[in-house]
């Protein structure tokens, strides 16, 4: 968590931001929903898409600008 989202008093004097020392918790949590279609019997499509919710010590860090994040996903693939 400190890698991430702590500021230590070093770089709390040369950024401006407050010091800060999350302790261990959770980090986020999230939901998925991944979608397969098989097209044929080589060839497969995939898509995805997830959000996400930051929670615990992470909220409270100087450095977080946004609690909530997602994402989409989108392939393809051949069985052999």
């Amino acid at each position: 968590m400190q890698s991430y989202y702590g500021v230590s008093a070093e770089q709390a004097a040369r950024t401006g931001y407050r010091v800060y020392e999350p302790r261990a918790g959770l980090r986020d949590v999230a939901a998925y929903i991944n979608l397969r279609h098989d097209i044929g019997s080589e060839w497969t499509v995939l898509s995805g898409v997830n959000g996400t919710r930051l929670v615990g010590p992470p909220v409270h860090s100087p450095l977080t600008s946004n609690l909530n994040g997602w994402g989409v996903s989108a392939g393809i693939a051949r069985r052999f």
